[in-house]
């Protein structure tokens, strides 16, 4: 079964059509869809930016952290998911492979990332946890003159859960 030279023709057109639609579609930059003229390279990373800068975390809390990357067409890209994360000090905080910063004991952590070659970092404090009630226990001491009471006292700090103790110190009363 053969097509006829006019056939032939109308079919050679609709090929050449689809290679020239897929010529153009795989020209196209990924970062923003714009076409790249031909010859040009893929677009380079001139800059990485981690943010939050020149964060302070309460010990025992996380943060995330957010790699952008600046690329030579001039579109910028969040690459949080694609960079390689570090932590300067590890006993301080450490970092998850998505940027998620865990306070492990206070003080100071450089956090770095890096995406195709290119690093950025920024300075992490830890603090002391941030305490937010005391209670005593029990609530309403009484004693009598020359006696000595025993109670408890109990620390709870931010985003902990409800009743979670911290730390506890024993008190003696004496009147």
């Amino acid at each position: 079964m053969g097509l006829s030279v006019r056939g032939r023709s109308s079919y050679l057109v609709m090929i050449s059509s689809l290679i020239a639609a897929l010529a153009f579609l795989c020209s196209c930059n990924g970062a923003n869809g714009a076409a790249a003229a031909p010859g040009d390279p893929p677009a380079r990373v001139l800059s990485v930016t981690v943010t939050p800068a020149g964060a302070s975390l309460p010990l025992g809390e996380s943060q995330q952290f957010v790699a952008t990357a600046t690329l030579s067409d001039g579109s910028i890209l969040d690459v949080t998911a694609l960079a390689n994360w570090s932590s300067s000090n590890r006993s301080v905080a450490g970092i998850s492979v998505t940027g998620l910063v865990t306070a492990a004991s206070q003080g100071a952590t450089s956090i770095s990332a890096k995406y195709r070659s290119v690093a950025a970092s920024t300075n992490l404090t830890v603090t002391a946890a941030a305490l937010v009630s005391i209670t005593v226990a029990p609530s309403n001491p009484s004693i009598a003159a020359g006696q000595t009471k025993f109670c408890i006292a109990r620390a709870s700090t931010l985003r902990r859960r409800p009743g979670e103790v911290i730390g506890q110190l024993k008190i003696f009363l004496v009147n």
